[in-house]
């Protein structure tokens, strides 16, 4: 390890005095929509609720909530192609809308199996 990156990592570990600061996107609507996408099928609601019911969303220093500002097709070209924005933003995804279609595995939009 460099010198360089033992400083970064001693910057990255708050010391016993100091408190780590977490963020947290909260959007009911946000967290609705999320949950309809087929990968993610009631994830986001279900970990939206249980932070709430726990009480971990309370108002507390440590912990900023931010509103979700919806993004731009530029901000979104970034990550994703131009088929797969031109398909889900002209389309109506919901968790059963064709799934496991030809189009929806090619883009990944397919619902996720995961052992239960």
């Amino acid at each position: 390890m460099s010198e360089v990156d033992v400083v970064i990592a001693d910057a990255c570990v708050p010391s016993a005095t100091q408190r780590r600061r977490v963020a947290y996107v909260v959007s009911n609507e946000l967290a609705k929509v999320a949950s309809l996408l087929p990968s993610n099928l009631n994830r986001s609601l279900m970990v939206h609720s249980l932070a709430k019911a726990f009480g971990l969303l309370s108002p507390r220093p440590e912990l900023r909530l931010l509103r979700p500002i919806p993004a731009k097709m530029s901000d979104l070209a970034i990550y994703h192609t131009r088929e797969y924005l031109d398909y889900v933003l002209s389309h109506k995804i919901t968790p059963h809308s064709n799934n496991g279609t030809d189009i929806h595995v090619e883009l990944g939009l397919e619902e996720a199996r995961f052992p239960a």
